[in-house]
Formats: C-alpha cells, structure tokens, sequence
C-alpha cells in the first residue's frame, strides 16, 4: 500500500509540473511586433533663382521695359525680355558696369571676360554680353553659359542691360555697329521693383549669356 501510495504521489506530481509548463503566458513566447516604418516626403526642391533688370529710357529716347532671368533645371538662364516703345530691330547686350548713367555710357563695354571679338551666342567669337537683335519688343532665349548669384565669371550680378537705337550686324567690334544707347537697365538679384532707375548702381543682379534671335539658342 505504502508503494502504490508513493507512485500515486509521482503521478500527481509529474502531472502538476506538465500542467505548469503547458500554461505558460502565450506572451512570454510570442514574437514582438515590429512598427512599420513611417514614410516622409522628401523635401522639396529649392525654388530657381531670379534677377531682373528693369529697362528705362536714355535721354529723349521712349523705350522701357523689364527683362527677367531664370535659373533653368539643367543649368543655363532662360530670358525673358518685354519693352515698350520698341519697334522694328534693335541691338540688345549685357554691360560690363554697374549702372548706367543718363547716356548709358556708365554702363561702359560689352561684359566680355574671355576677351573675345564681338559676334552672336552659338558662334565663335562672341562676348558675353552679346544677345544680338530683339525685334517688335519680345524676346525669349535660353543661355547656356550664363550663371546667377555664383560670384563666377559667368555671373550677370551687377551688369547692365543695354539697348540700342540700331540692329546689331553680329559681327563688327565693338557693338555690332548698333548705334547710340537709347535704354538701359542694372540686373538685380530676385526681381527688381518699377522703382529702380538706371542711374542706380547694381550691387546684385542675375547672370546673362550672350545670345540673339526670339528663341532658344543653340549651345557652343
């Protein structure tokens, strides 16, 4: 009796610890869950940069206007120039200076850091400054070579846009034999205000490329 007892004891022990261990909280052995990961928007791109220059008579002369430049995505400047009182063909060309004075004559040479001979974008020689002709007072192009707010030596910053009174033969130094300087304008960083003269100096501005014609120009 004494044996059959003790064996009976080893069953209900063996018993008790197999109902321990199949009782143990599911949340001892179950995996962790891992959080998705939250997705964020990149950041958008930073706007282009811009610069513009507005265009103001010299003298008894009437034209007036306002030319903008844009940073394109693939490099380059894309111009826009609109002015007033300007019909048939004129000479349009980036400064060297600063400002313009009451004659234009501040706003000295063509801006021409490679110091080429005078000629027309796409082709060799030309300035820097050399835009060519803009006829009924609309102009669209795109500059390849042009910078804005670089500080490089393709930087339009602090350079004048000039008109001139005749077309531009794209060929004679030093201007293209395009006469007198009839409307001038300083090219500011950001956009300029209808309230800059061309007498102010142009401590900012936009980058421009020598071009010509009403469209886009082909690169060098």
């Amino acid at each position: 009796m004494r044996r059959m007892a003790f064996v009976l004891t080893l069953v209900a022990a063996a018993g008790l610890v197999a109902g321990c261990g199949g009782n143990k909280d599911e949340s001892e052995t179950a995996a962790p869950e891992t959080a998705a990961p939250v997705e964020t928007a990149p950041p958008p791109p930073p706007p282009p940069k811009t610069a513009m220059a507005m265009v103001q008579p010299l003298g008894s002369n009437q034209i007036s206007g306002q030319v903008t430049f844009t940073q394109a995505a693939a490099g380059g400047v894309d111009v826009q120039v609109t002015l007033q009182n300007a019909t048939g063909e004129h000479g349009l060309h980036v400064h060297e200076g600063g400002e313009c004075g009451t004659d234009g004559k501040a706003a000295g040479p063509h801006w021409n850091p490679q110091n080429e001979k005078h000629g027309v974008l796409g082709s060799t020689p030309h300035h820097m400054g050399d835009l060519g002709n803009i006829t009924g007072g609309s102009l669209t192009m795109h500059v390849p070579d042009w910078t804005i707010g670089d500080g490089g030596a393709s930087d339009v910053i602090g350079h004048t846009v000039v008109v001139h009174a005749k077309a531009d033969d794209l060929k004679t130094d030093p201007a293209g034999n395009s006469g007198d300087r009839v409307a001038c304008g300083v090219i500011t960083m950001g956009g300029g205000t209808p309230t800059e003269t061309p007498m102010g100096t142009g401590s900012t501005g936009t980058e421009m490329t020598p071009g010509s014609g009403t469209t886009s120009q082909p690169t060098k």
